[in-house]
This record gives C-alpha cells, sequence and structure tokens, in this order.
C-alpha cells in the first residue's frame, strides 16, 4: 500500500466537499427530475460524487492507522528508508525536536568504533573480506535500536533490519561480495530476529529519489569515508524500487509505505516533511 503524499492536500476539505455535493444532490432529486435534463444532471452529480467518495476513501486508508496502532504501552512505529543521499538525516532532525518523537539515527559511530576497530571504514575499504562481518554487527546494532524503550506515542528510526536484509545484504550477495553460505547465515539471523516480534513496524517512510540525484548530493556533501560508485548507488536504488514499490519481498514487513518524492528541491521537500509531522499529531 503506497501514495504520493501530495493526494494529502485532498483531505484537509473532503468533508466540505462531500457535504456540498451531496447538498447539491439532494436538490436535483427535488428539483429537476422530471426534466429529461434534471435527471441526466442528477446522474452525473451522483456518479462524481461515487467518484470523489471512492478518491477519498482509497488514498486515506493508510495514515489514519494512528488511530488503530497507537496505545499508551507501545509506540506506533515508523521507519524511515531510501538510498545514500535521499534525506533520511534531514527528514528525521524534523522530529527530533518534537517531545512526541523519539528519534533513532543509524548507530555510525558504533559501526566505527567496536573495541577501538573502526569496522565501518575497514568495510568500505575491502568490501569482499568485511562484508559479512560488518552486516552482521549491523544486525546486532540496529536490533537494539528497534528494541529501544520509549514511553512517547511515536518512534522513527533511520533504516531497518528489514532494510538491512532486503537491500544491502541482497546487494552484496548480487555483487558477489559475500558467499551463498554467508547469505544462508546472515538470513538465518534476520528471520530470528524478526521472529521475535521485536522489530514489529507500523509505517515505512520511502524517501524515493533517482539515482542520479542521490549520487549527486553524495559527491556534494562529501563525507569521510562515503566513496560510493554510481553503480553502487542505482544497484541500492533498484532493490529498494524491488521491496517497497514492486513488493517482492514482503514476507516479513507487511507495513504500508507513505512514498514521498524526496528528488524535489529542499523548501518543497521541508514542506512535505512539515505535512508528515502534522498528520501524526492529529492522531494522538
Amino acid at each position: 500500500m503506497q501514495y504520493r503524499i501530495n493526494f494529502h492536500r485532498l483531505f484537509k476539505q473532503q468533508t466540505k466537499i462531500l457535504k456540498i455535493l451531496f447538498y447539491l444532490l439532494e436538490i436535483f432529486r427535488v428539483n429537476c427530475h422530471q426534466s429529461t435534463t434534471g435527471v441526466f444532471k442528477f446522474w452525473l452529480l451522483g456518479i462524481l460524487t461515487i467518484l470523489i467518495t471512492t478518491l477519498v476513501l482509497k488514498y486515506k486508508k493508510t495514515f489514519p492507522k494512528f488511530i488503530t496502532f497507537y496505545s499508551s504501552d507501545k509506540p506506533f512505529t515508523i521507519i524511515v528508508e531510501g538510498n545514500v543521499g535521499c534525506g533520511k538525516t534531514t527528514f528525521l532532525n524534523n522530529f527530533q525536536r518534537n517531545s512526541n518523537f523519539l528519534t533513532l539515527y543509524e548507530p555510525i559511530e558504533e559501526w566505527k568504533n567496536v573495541k577501538g576497530i573502526d569496522l565501518m571504514n575497514l568495510f568500505y575499504n575491502d568490501l569482499k573480506t568485511w562484508s559479512f562481518s560488518f552486516q552482521t554487527y549491523v544486525f546486532l546494532t540496529m536490533m537494539k535500536i528497534h528494541e529501544k524503550k520509549t514511553n512517547k506515542p511515536f518512534k522513527i528510526m533511520e533504516r531497518s533490519i528489514y532494510s538491512g536484509r532486503y537491500v544491502f545484504i541482497e546487494n552484496l550477495y548480487k555483487l558477489n561480495l559475500i558467499t551463498q553460505p554467508e547469505l544462508a547465515v546472515l538470513d538465518e539471523w534476520f528471520q530470528w530476529l524478526v521472529s521475535t516480534n521485536c522489530a514489529k513496524v507500523d509505517l515505512i517512510v520511502y524517501l524515493r529519489t533517482n539515482p542520479e540525484v542521490a549520487y549527486e548530493r553524495i559527491l556534494k556533501r562529501g563525507r569521510a569515508g562515503e566513496t560510493l560508485p554510481f553503480e553502487y548507488v542505482t544497484k541500492i536504488h533498484e532493490l529498494y524500487e524491488n521491496w517497497l514499490i514492486k513488493k517482492k519481498n514482503n514476507s516479513f514487513c507487511h507495513a504500508p509505505v507513505w512514498c514521498i518524492d524526496a528528488n524535489q528541491d529542499l523548501q518543497t521537500i521541508k514542506n512535505d516533511f512539515d505535512y508528515f509531522e502534522y498528520q501524526a499529531m492529529q492522531h494522538i
């Protein structure tokens, strides 16, 4: 289940629109039923009413699940997914100031200091040697984040064990950087983590970017250790599309997807982020 964020602007006025349509429908029914033109207008307006009602109900299904899922003893868990350079950190920063959200970032500092060893740097400098060790540790640290307790109504995370398995590990396997036995071990590890039910997700926010846009942002920000080839960014994009758009890997995570066009300029994206936060706050 997914939709474009622009549809939500319709919902603010949905009640007013439907009331007007039903009011006009009743006027036509009472005053125009005897003429051919009146009957035609009556049925035309009726069809229009049905179409708009259907549209509103169809695209309103996902987000109001906040009402269903939220409870005082268990936070509504949101994971923010997307390619490198899609704007995840910017998105999460938008919620850090809100006391109703527990904001959790990828534990990069832990990956850079495993008892004094920079495992992340080893991984990027020698993918073939360190892919298995690095992804095993990523699973461990991400699971700790999934299990993080909070009394706040919302928990919002940067990525998850699901993208770890469906996107990044899958990519390493396709590039022959991990072997079939190593993939089998990581898959068993993933399935066990999911079976504990600590990795339950209520909503996935997918910051969708074209590989070209993501790669340009990576080059522009020039982070240390983030020397990724364009082909890598393209492969990650394809795997995200397979998981969240084409639904090829939905065996363990059935959360609805909120898809945001993150190719837009920063201000437009910021408006979408603000709207997301506004919608969430309506259901506390």
